[in-house]
């Protein structure tokens, strides 16, 4: 039985009404992506060139050319995103403290003809060559002509706010990733008792699915922790910050549409800081990349985070970055990652864990998941499983509250 002088613990609401005089001065754009037919018959045209049957099929890797603009544009809210009846479609999202800065539609032209013409590439030597660049010179042919009108198309924040599936849904992203940008490099404070910590929010792309967009991640802080036995161990934490839009049967606004809820999750994930030398087999690895200075000339970064991933298959080419990202970056004339096996085997020295101000290179932050090994947990030296490495959860101390004045509960 609990004690009676002791106070039942109150669950704040996690859900809420948008307060829509906070987007006043937001910005939103979005640019098609008007080569989805000619990339669709490229890639039907080589199916039936390199497998007349049809049984092998050619995948499109629209994920390589959305990263490979991400890592060179970090103002963009995210690249070319599937979206209904086979549109893609950029986002990009502003505010008076971090104004709209995108790439013009020439500038993302010129990296998208590069970026078929390293798709070409590897058909080479396979079917029949004379079919096989008869297709790929139709293709980089057809792609190498601009479209007329192409441009950035301005969306104000209220219609998507009146009405939520407006623009093919649009809101269920870009509503969340307006709030990310509005506490963009704001601060908050924490409360622990008689405690306070200051954290500065920072956006990041990537929500580790195929649909991106931004949430926010406070900066490193380090936690020392006791495992069962006694044993001090040390290892960094950062908050992370998810916004989700979702709507209710018969919950309307004063126009008749779906009025959106608006829902906070607070979690917390681990960077690593010693060298990681077992990892989940199978699964890819999450890094975020921030940059702090541009990365190809004219292209215009911010302090955003961007999720790329290492490829973990076990193969003699695992633990390479996924989507052959460095050939992609090296063809744009980019400047080139960090390589993979530097991070994985010192995460310490590429971040900036320490939050030190006069940081000015590439900043790679190696994201630890469940499973990990690493270099203080070898078992030629302890036994593993005596000193499991804790989450970011585990290292936490409960009871921490958090403020956010951004919206209206209900």
């Amino acid at each position: 039985m609990p004690k009676k002088d002791v106070q039942s613990p109150i669950l704040l609401p996690a859900r809420m009404n948008l307060a829509e005089d906070a987007l006043t001065d937001l910005e939103i754009a979005v640019l098609e992506f008007p080569f989805a037919e000619i990339v669709a018959d490229f890639r039907n045209s080589m199916e039936e060139v390199l497998s007349p049957n049809r049984k092998k099929k050619v995948w499109i890797p629209y994920r390589q050319l959305n990263n490979g603009l991400l890592a060179c544009a970090s103002t963009l809210t995210h690249g070319f995103e599937y979206f209904d009846t086979g549109d893609y479609r950029a986002l990009a999202v502003g505010t008076v403290e971090n104004p709209l800065r995108v790439p013009t539609p020439e500038q993302i032209h010129e990296l998208v003809i590069i970026w078929a013409q390293e798709w070409t590439k590897q058909f080479d030597g396979k079917g029949k060559t004379d079919q096989v660049n008869s297709v790929c010179d139709r293709f980089l042919q057809n792609i190498a002509i601009i479209p007329t009108n192409w441009n950035w198309q301005p969306i104000t924040p209220e219609t998507l706010i009146q009405n939520i599936s407006a623009e093919k849904g649009l809101g269920y992203q870009a509503i969340p990733s307006f709030l990310a940008t509005l506490l963009h490099e704001k601060k908050c404070v924490i409360h622990s008792g008689q405690r306070e910590q200051e954290i500065q929010w920072r956006k990041v792309q990537g929500d580790g699915s195929g649909r991106t967009g931004l949430f926010l991640v406070s900066q490193a802080f380090p936690a020392l922790y006791t495992d069962d036995y006694g044993k001090e161990w040390e290892g960094y934490f950062v908050y992370r910050l998810d916004f989700r839009v979702q709507t209710q049967a018969g919950r309307f606004n004063q126009n008749g549409k779906l009025k959106p809820w608006i829902f906070l999750h607070l979690s917390c994930q681990r960077y690593a800081h010693e060298p990681l030398i077992e990892m989940n087999y199978g699964r890819d690895i999450s890094v975020l990349m921030g940059m702090n200075e541009e990365r190809l000339s004219g292209y215009e970064v911010d302090s955003t985070l961007i999720r790329l991933t290492i490829e973990n298959n076990g193969r003699e080419d695992s633990n390479l970055w996924k989507f052959q990202l460095p050939n992609l970056l090296a063809a744009f004339k980019a400047r080139s990652l960090e390589t993979t096996d530097n991070i994985l085997c010192n995460p310490a020295r590429y971040g900036n864990l320490d939050n030190h101000p006069n940081w000015n290179r590439d900043e790679y932050y190696l994201v630890h998941a469940e499973g990990y090994k690493y270099e203080h947990e070898n078992p030629k030296v302890l036994n593993v499983k005596k000193n499991p490495i804790k989450t970011a959860q585990n290292m936490l101390n409960s009871g921490r509250k958090i403020k956010v004045y951004l919206f209206d509960s209900d």
